[in-house]
């Protein structure tokens, strides 16, 4: 029976630098929130879209439709 060989131990810099990367923590839950609410304010402006698309002129379906995608291509960003 033979032990298996122990990984290397990490300098204290590197465990430093390694260790660092749950201070993104916070940050990334952030960016969870953030794209919920982007995803509830997409669905409640296609609504709108939806039940008033026999009222709308081409110009503000027009500006409608842009505005939904910005918030997609905003929401692609995070």
């Amino acid at each position: 029976m033979t032990e298996e060989p122990t990984p290397p131990r990490l300098s204290p810099l590197a465990s430093l630098i390694f260790s660092s990367r749950w201070l993104q923590l916070p940050l990334y839950l952030g960016l969870i929130v953030a794209q919920g609410v982007y995803v509830v304010l997409f669905l409640k402006e296609l609504r709108h879209l939806i039940s008033e698309a026999t009222r709308l002129t081409e110009q503000q379906m027009m500006l409608i439709v842009l505005g939904l995608i910005d918030v997609v291509m905003i929401s692609n960003l995070l």
